[in-house]
């Protein structure tokens, strides 16, 4: 499974999830830094509350044995997301867990020591989150 391929099946996932919200995949080749997708819902005491999240895939193989230790973001890509308390998703592929955090959140806590969820278990939390 690719990167691209995960993001537009958890997209599917959290259209029917949150059919009040608009739900945009944004990246492609030109927005680099820019998170991977956005949810927009209607807030009751702001007018629309948007979040963004970034989506990275540890496939078989390169990240699969060390992904503690795999550099899977860009310097650019975490000081955005720090700089609007945007969002991670990685996801495992070989462990079919993922792990969904605000990087200005972790502190000194490892990205992997956050709580491992199962695909439904993920789009749950951003349902109830977003």
């Amino acid at each position: 499974m690719t990167e691209s391929a995960f993001t537009s099946r958890m997209l599917r996932a959290l259209r029917a999830a949150m059919p009040e919200a608009t739900i945009w995949k944004i990246s492609d080749r030109y927005t680099a830094g820019i998170p991977d997708f956005c949810v927009l819902r209607r807030g009751v005491i702001v007018n629309t509350i948007a979040t963004l999240c970034e989506v990275k895939l540890l496939k078989n193989g390169k990240h699969a044995n060390n992904h503690h230790k795999a550099k899977l973001f860009v310097p650019l890509q975490q000081e955005t997301l720090k700089r609007i308390g945007g969002w991670m998703l990685i996801w495992s592929e070989p462990q079919k867990k993922g792990y969904l955090f605000r990087p200005d959140a972790l502190g000194d806590k490892p990205w992997h020591e956050v709580e491992a969820l199962g695909f439904a278990e993920l789009v749950e939390r951003i349902r109830r989150t977003f």
